[in-house]
């Protein structure tokens, strides 16, 4: 080999050991880049679902109350049912009619106290 051939060839390895070199730095930087993205989506999936635990225990809570004030006006409902079948139930009239009216049904004397004055 001449010289010439000798100086083509140390620059051509020169030049391939510069862009090998230029190629690992380039992957490093995407391994660092894409590393740095993964933990940012990460971070991110992380107080996301955080938000959500949140908002379910939230919701769960709202359910709750909504199941107890259900329950309750069941319950109310029912009280007024039977009130309502009271009120229009024959023993009522009866009873509205004596107490607030004065009214007797048949074969009945009405006895009333003498008031004592002193």
């Amino acid at each position: 080999m001449d010289h010439k051939q000798q100086k083509d060839e140390y620059l051509k390895k020169r030049r391939q050991e510069k862009i090998r070199r230029k190629n690992k730095r380039n992957n490093r930087y995407t391994i660092i880049f894409a590393s740095i993205i993964t933990v940012v989506l990460c971070s991110f999936f992380i107080i996301r679902t955080n938000q959500i635990n949140k908002d379910i225990e939230v919701k769960k809570a709202q359910y709750e109350s909504l199941q107890q004030e259900k329950e309750q006006a069941a319950k109310k409902k029912l009280e007024l049912e039977k009130k309502l079948n009271y009120v229009l139930s024959d023993e009522y009239i009866e009873s509205v009619a004596e107490e607030k009216l004065g009214l007797l049904k048949e074969n009945e004397i009405l006895l009333k106290p003498k008031s004592s004055r002193n």
